[in-house]
């Protein structure tokens, strides 16, 4: 049964209170609410652009709780760098398996289990690559706002975010579908990604290697645990 307490006064209200954007001087703060709000609100609207364009069948149920708790472990976390997470050789796994653990531990708390939807929040369905997209578009709102209101840091992050853009515009293939509307609309996110990149080339940037960390990444489209068992759940 679901424990209001901890609903209501618990661990989920640390949401509201966890900044985004650590690793640079921002003019406004974004939560993790915050940011889970817009993705559940772009992936609403992208979903319902490719049901009624190519009649998609998708599971709106999942990503609608996809875009809620992708990031809730950051609950606990905090909002972990991406590129923290590939600059040591092994770091990326012990972050996930530890993250994987926050969210067992918060759905026992709650008396709901959310895990295994944090877990597939992402994944190689059409469903999970429109809820990716819409956490990136998520990022761009933010970034966009920073650098309009002339924060020169914010610059960073466009090229940073340019180059995560482009390895996702890289993995939307359309020939793995396995049916037409599946086709059209891995199409369809391609379009918006390369549009996405073009608000990006709008903007004034600097080269991200000059101020932060920039490793060589690739991006994952199934679960954190892609090339790897997670954790024992015993």
């Amino acid at each position: 049964m679901l424990d209001i307490r901890e609903l209501v006064i618990g661990r989920p209200i640390r949401m509201n209170h966890n900044h985004r954007f650590t690793s640079v001087p921002v003019i406004h703060q974004e939560s993790s609410a915050t940011h889970s709000f817009y993705v559940a609100y772009y992936t609403m609207l992208i979903a319902e652009d490719l049901t009624t364009s190519f009649g998609c069948e998708l599971d709106y149920r999942k990503m609608f709780v996809a875009s809620i708790v992708h990031d809730n472990d950051e609950a606990i976390t905090g909002d972990i760098l991406r590129r923290m997470k590939y600059s040591v050789p092994g770091l990326k796994k012990i972050l996930n398996d530890y993250s994987f653990s926050v969210m067992q531990s918060m759905s026992k708390v709650l008396g709901v289990d959310i895990h295994q939807q944090w877990l597939d929040a992402k994944d190689s369905s059409v469903e999970g690559r429109i809820v990716m997209l819409a956490d990136l578009l998520s990022v761009i709102n933010f970034v966009y706002t920073e650098v309009m209101l002339g924060n020169k840091f914010a610059e960073y992050i466009v090229d940073e975010l340019r180059h995560t853009m482009t390895l996702t515009l890289k993995t939307l293939d359309s020939k793995a579908c396995s049916t037409d509307h599946e086709k059209s609309a891995i199409e369809r996110l391609k379009s918006y990604t390369c549009k996405a990149i073009g608000i990006l080339n709008s903007l004034p940037s600097r080269d991200a290697h000059d101020f932060l960390i920039f490793p060589d990444e690739e991006v994952s489209l199934t679960t954190p645990f892609q090339d790897e068992q997670p954790p024992s759940t015993t």
